[in-house]
């Protein structure tokens, strides 16, 4: 069951500004009041009228809702085109790193270096909240449906006698069900919905999975039926998303803030609805294009790691070659693997930056980084951590391990055998950050990815860029036992594009 410390925060305001307003008027009114269990029984009956109240102008909202939904939805459904999906960029990577030797200490050149672009910080975007605050609805034992996110076992109260059945898909059928849908029990099976984001701590993406993996496993199938239940949950927890219908069967579309690849998509105004079922035929579609009231747009950021059920990989070993007491071995979540998987590709590199590591990396790899950075000056402490993600992993393109380009998260670099330069940025940004705790920009270059810190002790000779905020000194991890100020020789002259994170 659902407790006010585990609701979204617009909840928690609610809730605030309601037990404020009570306790205020209860307090004047007990200052007063000699009959101690009177003044219980009022304040009970108050609150009680008051939750009564707020549970009507819910049901209202909700009733009126769902019902203008479902009369538009009787319309006939325009035909709509769909786009072809975006392929992943390519970019062209050296087939190999560039290695330097080892045993060259000749002194490094401190120069600053041109910048191209810089692309600003993008703010970390709120979550869709449902329109209206939900009232819990008055305590029952409700049936309960269990299933698995990834192997994570979830359970939300949602009763057999909940399923429906769509003979057809056309207009009318499907507002006839639509209607009968709205009621206490689905209010429960969303608010459910909703902890469970909270407590599992998913973004956007991972929450419209968990919809939809609730949703098929109740169905027992991926079929229109589970779409539609999809749809209700989406958009009464405030997710701009439509309904499609081709070839007898709904579809799912949802429209998001950022470009990403491989999904075909339908064009509407300025926005782009993905079609998330990526089996589903490529033409033929009608579209229900209808907003929920107060819809907002679903994000891929992902400002936290999904906490899914620990089921270790088989452990591999990171060893560094300049201080070989930097050595772990790490076995990475399996089931969080098998998230990214699924999880779309995109160009956002800082997004992989700010999701940082799962708590069972950080356990296992955090204290002994830690222990090796201990007493060390900034630089000391960041040249560790440039020949750990330099030396400790094996080199190959996305082209060559996967087959097309593909960003990792710090997570998936410890899983796959072998990273590229953009894998290595991210693993690296996010290791100063939380353990020396500097500041760190991402260098895009036309065939590379790097990076560059900003000391806040003397700032060490090298190659830097100077910014607004102060001077930035490259560390690029893919230049092998290059230290911190070394740029690669071909990038001297070539202007960066700096991206913030």
């Amino acid at each position: 069951m659902p407790t006010i410390q585990h609701l979204p925060e617009a909840y928690k305001r609610f809730y605030a500004v309601v037990s404020f307003s009570l306790l205020t008027a209860f307090s004047a009114s007990f200052a007063q009041q000699n009959d101690f269990e009177k003044f219980v029984a009022e304040r009970n009956q108050k609150f009680a009228k008051f939750e009564s109240e707020a549970r009507q102008r819910y049901e209202d909202f909700r009733n009126k809702a769902n019902a203008d939904f479902a009369d538009f939805m009787q319309r006939k459904w325009a035909a709509v085109k769909t786009q072809p999906a975006i392929p992943a960029p390519s970019i062209p990577e050296p087939p190999v790193p560039v290695i330097k030797d080892p045993d060259d200490n000749a002194p490094i050149q401190t120069e600053s270096l041109p910048i191209a672009n810089i692309n600003p910080l993008e703010p970390l975007l709120p979550q869709p909240e449902p329109p209206i605050p939900i009232i819990e609805p008055s305590l029952r034992q409700s049936p309960t449906f269990s299933f698995q996110f990834y192997n994570t076992p979830c359970k939300v109260r949602l009763a057999g006698s909940q399923r429906f059945s769509l003979p057809n898909v056309n207009e009318e059928t499907v507002a006839n069900v639509w209607r009968s849908m709205g009621s206490d029990q689905m209010d429960e099976t969303l608010l459910d919905c909703l902890v469970l984001r909270n407590n599992l701590l998913l973004g956007d993406w991972g929450y419209i999975a968990l919809v939809r993996i609730l949703s098929e496993s109740f169905f027992g199938k991926p079929c229109s039926e589970a779409v539609l239940l999809q749809m209700y949950l989406l958009t009464h927890s405030g997710y701009k998303v439509r309904l499609a219908r081709v070839e007898n069967q709904l579809v799912l579309l949802a429209a998001f803030s950022e470009t990403f690849y491989e999904y075909s998509f339908i064009a509407q105004g300025s926005d782009r609805f993905y079609i998330l079922d990526t089996h589903a035929p490529h033409s033929g579609y009608y579209m229900f294009d209808y907003a929920f009231p107060n819809e907002m747009m679903p994000s891929l950021q992902q400002e936290n790691l999904p906490v899914l059920m620990y089921q270790p990989t088989k452990s591999r070993t990171f060893t560094s070659f300049k201080y070989p007491a930097v050595k772990i071995s790490l076995s990475p979540n399996r089931n969080l693997i098998d998230f990214f998987n699924d999880y779309p590709l995109i160009s956002q590199w800082q997004y992989y930056v700010s999701a940082s590591l799962s708590d069972e990396i950080k356990e296992v790899l955090y204290p002994m980084l830690q222990t090796q950075l201990a007493g060390k000056t900034q630089k000391e402490s960041v040249s560790i951590l440039l020949d750990f993600v330099q030396t400790a992993f094996e080199y190959k393109t996305d082209d060559e391990q996967f087959g097309y380009e593909r960003p990792l998260f710090g997570d998936e670099t410890f899983f796959y055998p072998y990273s590229d330069c953009e894998d290595r940025a991210i693993l690296f940004s996010i290791l100063v950050r939380e353990l020396v705790g500097l500041d760190v920009v991402l260098l895009l270059y036309p065939e590379h990815l790097a990076t560059a810190v900003k000391f806040t002790e003397a700032m060490p000779t090298g190659s830097y860029f100077p910014l607004e905020d102060g001077s930035y000194v490259i560390c690029d991890p893919t230049y092998i036992h290059a230290g911190v100020g070394e740029c690669m020789p071909q990038f001297r002259g070539m202007g960066a594009t700096i991206i913030r994170i």
